[in-house]
C-alpha cells in the first residue's frame, strides 16, 4: 500500500508470473538469460524461439496459431515495458533490470519466493 509507483509495478510483474506459469518462465528462461548474458535488447526472433521451444514442450501450445503467438509475445513486451523491465528506445527493447526496493526483496526471500527475484532482476 506504501510502496512508490515503480515498485508496484514491479508487484504486479511477480503476480501475472505467479499466475501465468508461460509469463513466468518467459521470464525466467528468456529475460533472465538475456540479462544474464549482457544482451542489451530483446528482439522478435528471441520471442519467436522462446514460444518455438514451448511449442516443442507442450502439446496444447504447439496448436496455438501464429497470430496467437504474436499477440501473446506482444502482450509480455507490454507487461515488462510498463513495468519498466524494458525500455522501447527508437523501436528497440532495450533490457533495464530494475532496482528492486529492499522491504519487497526481502518480503520474496522470506517467502520462499527467490526464483521470482532471479527472474526478475536477471540474476543468477
Amino acid at each position: 500500500m506504501n510502496a512508490d509507483l515503480s515498485t508496484q509495478k514491479i508487484i504486479n510483474i511477480i503476480a501475472i508470473a505467479k499466475k501465468n506459469r508461460l509469463f513466468y518462465e518467459f521470464l525466467y528462461e528468456l529475460y533472465r538469460e538475456k540479462v544474464l548474458l549482457g544482451a542489451i535488447e530483446l528482439i522478435d526472433s528471441d520471442i519467436n524461439i522462446f514460444f518455438k521451444n514451448k511449442q516443442d514442450q507442450d502439446e496444447d501450445i504447439s496448436k496455438w496459431t501464429d497470430g496467437t503467438l504474436k499477440r501473446l509475445g506482444s502482450t509480455y513486451m507490454n507487461f515488462l515495458t510498463d513495468a519498466g523491465l524494458l525500455t522501447v528506445i527508437e523501436k528497440q527493447r532495450r533490457i533495464t533490470p530494475p532496482i528492486i526496493d529492499i522491504s519487497l526483496e526481502n518480503y520474496l526471500k522470506d517467502n520462499g519466493e527467490n526464483h521470482i527475484l532471479k527472474a526478475i532482476r536477471g540474476i543468477d
